[in-house]
């Protein structure tokens, strides 16, 4: 039998499981809580890179005990923030998460710390990350310690926190594969763009290796076993080899944000982002999309008055399901983008009357908002070339039945489900029996 370990580093949770590459099994999951961050100002977001890596120890030693045969670990987890590393793989600073704002702190001038590098970069340098540049990345982050005097010592690596978690797991320095290193490479080069750290301030900063899947970073250990441990890959890569994700097809995942992605197999700058994804081909996409955590401020809003009364809602999705699969006399015009991304930053319910203000009416209107949406993506994405079906994954097409349907109908093409349960654990088995490399 050929087993291995799997460790996702989610933004709630951190999961480990047994793999097994004869079966195609996800076998024996384990999990922790992710650390709660600490928040010295709003918007700031920090965690402990130490207890991450404590914390997926434990899960691992705990897996090894009841699956010794497994000698290898692939990783994935989110992608962004910073940490910075020493050439032991210890941590020299708190993880900045991706979801830290600080770089969208005002300063006296009126200006931000996100505003002040983008003047710094040309149109070329960002063409060349693929238009990965946001508050909460790595360079950005970067920028923002040395603006503020805190800049980072020339031998310490700036690295995700995925890639400081495994270097740390083997106490090595880290090794960074490109699903990893979003907005720092060169796509056409696959290696570290020097243009983006000299306007960061951070020129001669150390940089880890690029590496591949399929290189070995260093060896965890734990009692009498022993794991190989590849270089960490991205969450979004991982989730769409695990739904089986073919050149063809259109991705479209719903869950608390929302991507949609194409993959490419040629670099072809243009209104979307563009990743690295495995086999040296890209992916092409657009991430922060209206979903889940927009349809939640609905739901706050309409819940508001029971809570408030101390009385516990226990249907809330069923009777949303069940209501906006009714077709309301007059439609509502609803915009899901309450936070700011690819769609926007003002959201808005209008064209309300008596007969349409309804819960029904409501998510039907925003359900609509959302696949419209995903048909304007498609379109940005697929930079002109069609798409033969569509794969849908996360929790919310699966609960809604009528958001699937208008999916499948804006869309005008035939839809799949990917693999319900553990798309990344299936990622990352495929990728360790090598169907992706």
């Amino acid at each position: 039998m050929s087993r291995c370990l799997g460790l996702d580093l989610g933004s709630t949770s951190i999961k480990a499981a047994v793999l097994d590459l004869d079966s195609g099994g996800v076998e024996r999951i384990v999990s922790r809580p992710f650390p709660a961050p600490t928040c010295p100002r709003p918007g700031w977001f920090e965690i402990d890179a130490e207890e991450v890596a404590r914390l997926s120890r434990e899960l691992l030693t705990e897996l090894l005990a009841a699956a010794p045969d497994c000698n290898r670990l692939l990783t994935c987890g989110q992608m962004g923030g910073l940490v910075l590393v020493d050439r032991s793989g210890k941590a020299r600073s708190p993880y900045y998460s991706w979801r830290d704002q600080r770089v969208l702190d005002r300063h006296s001038s009126g200006e931000t710390s996100l505003d002040r590098l983008r003047k710094r970069l040309s149109e070329a340098d960002l063409m060349a990350i693929g238009r990965e540049f946001r508050a909460g990345s790595t360079i950005t982050l970067l920028s923002w310690l040395v603006e503020t005097g805190h800049a980072p010592a020339n031998d310490l690596f700036p690295v995700t926190l995925v890639d400081a978690v495994v270097a740390r797991l083997c106490e090595t320095e880290p090794v960074t594969e490109p699903t990893q290193a979003l907005g720092l490479l060169d796509l056409a080069t696959r290696q570290w763009h020097a243009p983006l750290f000299e306007a960061a301030g951070v020129g001669r900063i150390a940089r880890p290796f690029v590496g591949t899947i399929n290189d070995v970073v260093g060896v965890f250990r734990a009692g009498s076993s022993q794991l190989d441990c590849h270089p960490a890959v991205g969450d979004q890569q991982a989730a769409l080899v695990g739904v089986g994700l073919e050149e063809e097809e259109l991705s479209v995942n719903c869950s608390t944000g929302s991507q949609v992605s194409r993959i490419a197999t040629s670099f072809q700058p243009g209104d979307y982002q563009i990743r690295p994804y495995f086999g040296g081909r890209l992916l092409n996409t657009l991430t922060q999309l209206p979903a889940g955590r927009s349809l939640n401020v609905l739901v706050d809003l309409l819940t508001e008055l029971a809570r408030a009364e101390g009385i516990a809602l226990r249907r809330v999705w069923e009777t949303i399901a069940n209501d906006s699969a009714r077709p309301p006399v007059e439609e509502l015009d609803v915009d899901l983008a309450f936070f700011s991304g690819a769609m926007g930053d003002h959201g808005h319910i209008r064209q309300i009357t008596t007969e349409n203000l309804s819960v029904g009416s409501v998510f039907r209107a925003a359900f609509r908002n959302m696949a419209e949406n995903y048909r304007v993506c498609a379109d940005r994405v697929s930079a002109g070339k069609p798409w033969r079906r569509a794969v849908l994954s996360g929790g919310l097409t699966n609960k809604l039945p009528v958001l699937r349907e208008m999916i499948a109908s804006r869309l005008e093409t035939p839809v799949r489900g990917g693999q319900e349960a553990e798309e990344v654990f299936l990622g990352l088995l495929r990728l360790a029996r090598g169907d992706e490399r």
